[in-house]
C-alpha cells in the first residue's frame, strides 16, 4: 500500500469564516465525504460540541474548488471567475449567505486496495488525520459556530494526485429586507493581504474612531496628516461607509451580517482620495472633516453604527469599528449623605459629629493633547464644593496623555497639575488635606488594552 503525502492549505478570516454547504450524494466522493463526517463529529462530541450536519450549498461549493485545485493543479482559496473568486463568494454564487464559514483544502496520493481498486475508506481517513494533525485545519473542525459541513474530490490524471476540499459554515442568515444592495460593493474588490500587513502602518481603527455623525451626514474628522498619506497615497485609495443595523445584532444567535468579503451590511459609495482632499471642509491643511456618507432615506428611524472600509488599490485594506477604550476610574453614582434628622441640619451641625467614610471620585477631562480641561467645575467636581465641610482628606491623581513623546508627556503633566492646584484653592482646601500623585499613564493605559482585549495597540509607543 502507498503511503499518502500531504500538502495543507488554510483560509481562516475573523470574524468570517469562509463557508459553504451541502448533502449526501449518489456518487463516489460521498463515501469519503461521509467517512471524514464521521470522524470530525466524533471529534467534537468528545470536545462537548454539536455534530456538523451536510449542506447542499457546501457541497456545490466545495466540488467546485476541488475540480478547480485539480486542473490548475495548486493549492489555493481563490480562483479566477469573478463570482466565485472566494470561498465566501462560491457559497453565495451556489446560494447561501453565511456568517462564518471554513475552508480545508489538501492534495493526497492516490491509495489503492489488494485489488487495485482506490481505497475510499484509507483516503478518508488519510485527509482526515491530515487535517487533524494541522492546528490550523483542526481549529476549523471543532469551530463552535460551525453547523455544516461538506466535502468533494477531483482525482488529477495529470499528476495522479486527489485535490481535497473541506467546506464549513454556520446557518443560513437572514439580512434585513430593506437593504438595497446585497450583491454590490461599489467594485471594490477583496485582496489576499491587508494594510495592516504593513509595518510601517498602524491600526486603522483609528478612522472608525474619527466619525462624526451630524443628522443623517457622516463625517470623518482627522488630525494626523502623516498617517493619513502613508494609508492613502494614491488616487484608488479611499474609504466608503458600511451602515450596520442593530437588529443584525441579535442576542438569541449569531450575528446576521453580509457574507460579502468587503462589507457586513449596507455599503455606501467610497470617497476616494481626490474627493477627499477636494472635499475637506476643515479649512486646514493640516486636518480633513469630510463627508463621507449619508444616512439612505429608507434607513431612516432605524437603530444604525457606521463602520469604515478602508480601500488601497480599489481593494479591501481594513474593515474598521469604532472601539470604545473608557476610563478605569469608574466614578462612584453620587450618593447624598444620610443621616437622622431630629429638627433641623443647624441643630446636627451645633449638637452631633459624624463620619462619612464613603468616597467620592470626580474626574476632570482634557483633550487628547490639550493642556486646559475641557469640561467646568459643574456636576461631580461641583459636589466637592457643596461637600466642603464634610471633606477631610482629598487626593490628585494627575495623568499626562499617552500618546506623546516623553517631554510632551511631562509638560502636560506639570500644566494638569496646576490646574488642579488651582481647582482645590478654589474649593478652600488647605495644602494638608490634599495629596498630589502625578505620573504618565502607561499602567493604566496597558491595563485598558488587556481588559479590553485591544490587541492592535499593544507594543506601541
Amino acid at each position: 500500500m502507498k503511503i499518502a503525502k500531504f500538502w495543507f492549505c488554510l483560509l481562516l478570516l475573523i470574524p468570517f469564516y469562509y463557508s459553504a454547504v451541502s448533502q449526501e450524494y449518489d456518487s463516489p466522493s460521498s463515501e469519503i465525504e461521509l467517512e471524514v463526517l464521521a470522524q470530525v463529529n466524533l471529534l467534537r462530541d468528545s470536545l462537548k460540541l454539536s455534530p456538523l450536519i451536510l449542506d447542499e450549498v457546501l457541497k456545490d461549493a466545495a466540488k467546485d474548488q476541488a475540480f478547480f485545485i485539480a486542473r490548475k493543479q495548486i493549492l489555493t482559496h481563490y480562483q479566477e471567475t469573478f463570482t466565485k473568486e472566494t470561498p465566501a463568494e462560491r457559497i453565495k454564487h451556489y446560494g447561501g449567505n453565511r456568517t462564518y464559514s471554513g475552508e480545508n483544502i489538501a492534495k493526497v496520493s492516490v491509495v489503492k486496495d489488494s485489488l487495485g481498486h482506490i481505497d475510499r475508506m484509507a483516503i478518508a481517513r488519510d485527509l482526515f488525520n491530515g487535517w487533524y494533525k494541522s492546528p490550523p485545519h483542526y481549529k476549523n473542525m471543532i469551530h463552535p459556530s460551525f453547523t455544516r459541513m461538506s466535502l468533494d474530490y477531483t482525482l488529477s490524471e495529470k499528476d495522479k494526485l486527489i485535490y481535497a476540499a473541506q467546506v464549513f459554515s454556520s446557518e443560513e442568515i437572514v439580512l434585513p429586507t430593506f437593504f438595497n444592495n446585497e450583491n454590490r460593493a461599489w467594485g471594490v474588490r477583496p485582496s489576499e493581504v491587508t494594510c495592516k500587513d504593513d509595518p510601517l502602518l498602524y491600526e486603522t481603527m483609528f478612522f472608525a474612531n474619527s466619525v462624526v455623525v451630524n443628522g443623517n451626514d457622516i463625517y470623518m474628522y482627522f488630525h494626523d496628516m502623516k498617517f493619513f498619506y502613508g494609508v492613502f497615497n494614491s488616487q484608488n485609495d479611499g474609504i466608503a461607509v458600511d451602515i450596520i443595523l442593530r437588529e443584525q445584532l441579535p442576542c438569541d444567535k449569531e450575528n446576521q451580517f453580509h457574507i460579502s468579503e468587503i462589507h457586513d451590511g449596507e455599503m455606501q459609495q467610497p470617497i476616494y482620495l481626490m474627493d477627499m482632499l477636494r472635499k475637506n471642509e476643515s479649512g486646514n491643511e493640516n486636518k480633513v472633516y469630510i463627508k463621507v456618507g449619508e444616512l439612505p432615506d429608507y434607513l431612516h428611524g432605524k437603530q444604525w453604527q457606521p463602520n469604515i472600509i478602508v480601500i488601497n488599490d480599489n481593494k479591501l485594506c481594513d474593515y474598521s469599528y469604532p472601539v470604545e477604550v473608557p476610563s478605569a476610574i469608574f466614578p462612584l453614582l453620587p450618593l447624598a449623605p444620610y443621616y437622622e434628622e431630629p429638627d433641623s441640619t443647624e441643630i446636627i451641625a451645633a449638637n452631633y459629629s459624624f463620619q462619612m467614610n464613603d468616597t467620592l471620585k470626580a474626574e476632570l477631562w482634557y483633550e487628547n493633547r490639550e493642556k486646559f480641561y475641557s469640561n467646568d467645575l459643574r456636576g461631580e467636581i461641583g459636589l466637592l464644593l457643596d461637600l466642603e465641610a464634610f471633606i477631610e482628606k482629598v487626593e490628585v491623581d494627575c495623568f499626562s496623555s499617552v500618546n506623546g513623546s516623553l517631554w510632551y508627556n511631562l509638560e502636560l503633566l506639570e500644566r494638569r497639575e496646576d490646574n488642579a492646584r488651582e481647582i482645590m484653592n478654589y474649593l478652600n482646601f488647605y495644602n494638608d488635606q490634599v495629596t498630589f500623585n502625578s505620573r504618565e499613564n502607561w499602567g493604566l493605559m496597558d491595563f485598558q488594552i488587556e481588559n479590553h482585549s485591544i490587541s492592535a495597540l499593544q507594543n506601541k509607543n
